[in-house]
Protein backbone atom coordinates (compact mmCIF):
# COMPACT_ATOMS: atom_id res chain seq x y z
CA UNK A 1 0.00 0.00 0.00
CA UNK A 2 1.37 3.53 -0.94
CA UNK A 3 1.22 6.31 1.83
CA UNK A 4 1.69 9.34 0.21
CA UNK A 5 2.84 12.57 1.72
CA UNK A 6 0.96 14.43 3.72
CA UNK A 7 -0.18 18.16 1.63
CA UNK A 8 0.29 16.22 -1.80
CA UNK A 9 -2.80 15.85 -4.45
CA UNK A 10 -2.59 12.31 -3.77
CA UNK A 11 -2.85 12.45 -0.35
CA UNK A 12 -5.62 15.35 -0.05
CA UNK A 13 -8.16 13.75 -2.85
CA UNK A 14 -9.71 10.83 -1.48
CA UNK A 15 -10.01 13.08 1.82
CA UNK A 16 -12.36 15.35 -0.70
CA UNK A 17 -13.86 12.85 -1.82
CA UNK A 18 -14.65 11.09 1.36
CA UNK A 19 -16.03 14.61 2.84
CA UNK A 20 -17.91 14.92 -0.12
CA UNK A 21 -19.78 12.01 -0.04
CA UNK A 22 -20.31 11.96 3.88
CA UNK A 23 -22.15 15.43 3.28
CA UNK A 24 -24.03 14.25 0.53
CA UNK A 25 -25.37 11.65 1.78
CA UNK A 26 -25.61 12.46 5.65
CA UNK A 27 -25.96 15.77 6.05
CA UNK A 28 -29.41 17.45 6.47
CA UNK A 29 -28.50 21.26 6.37
CA UNK A 30 -26.77 22.28 2.81
CA UNK A 31 -25.16 24.91 4.70
CA UNK A 32 -23.35 22.86 6.70
CA UNK A 33 -21.01 21.39 3.84
CA UNK A 34 -17.43 22.72 3.63
CA UNK A 35 -16.46 20.35 0.65
CA UNK A 36 -18.58 22.10 -1.93
CA UNK A 37 -20.43 25.95 -1.87
CA UNK A 38 -24.35 25.03 -1.62
CA UNK A 39 -24.79 28.67 -3.98
CA UNK A 40 -22.74 27.31 -6.52
CA UNK A 41 -22.91 23.52 -6.72
CA UNK A 42 -24.42 21.45 -9.43
CA UNK A 43 -25.08 17.85 -9.88
CA UNK A 44 -24.93 16.62 -13.75
CA UNK A 45 -24.04 12.89 -14.62
CA UNK A 46 -24.04 11.77 -18.30
CA UNK A 47 -25.14 15.21 -19.87
CA UNK A 48 -28.37 14.72 -17.82
CA UNK A 49 -29.32 18.61 -16.43
CA UNK A 50 -27.85 19.66 -13.51
CA UNK A 51 -29.31 19.89 -10.26
CA UNK A 52 -29.06 21.75 -7.29
CA UNK A 53 -27.49 20.60 -4.18
CA UNK A 54 -31.04 21.41 -2.69
CA UNK A 55 -32.59 19.39 -5.25
CA UNK A 56 -30.00 16.49 -4.69
CA UNK A 57 -30.88 16.58 -0.92
CA UNK A 58 -34.83 16.36 -1.34
CA UNK A 59 -34.44 13.43 -4.09
CA UNK A 60 -31.73 11.29 -1.59
CA UNK A 61 -28.37 9.97 -1.64
CA UNK A 62 -28.45 7.40 -4.54
CA UNK A 63 -31.85 8.41 -6.74
CA UNK A 64 -29.99 11.01 -8.60
CA UNK A 65 -27.31 8.20 -9.93
CA UNK A 66 -30.41 6.33 -11.23
CA UNK A 67 -32.20 8.38 -14.12
CA UNK A 68 -30.59 7.43 -17.45
CA UNK A 69 -29.99 10.40 -20.79
CA UNK A 70 -29.89 7.08 -23.24
CA UNK A 71 -31.89 6.82 -25.92
CA UNK A 72 -34.94 4.83 -25.60
CA UNK A 73 -34.21 2.06 -27.71
CA UNK A 74 -30.54 2.11 -26.30
CA UNK A 75 -31.88 1.19 -22.93
CA UNK A 76 -31.86 -2.46 -21.88
CA UNK A 77 -34.25 -1.72 -18.82
CA UNK A 78 -36.26 1.29 -18.11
Amino acid sequence: MQIWAPGSVEYEVPSLVKNWEMEMFHKVDVHDYRSVDPNKYTFSLNGRKGISVEEKRKLGGFVPLLPTSLPEKLRPYN
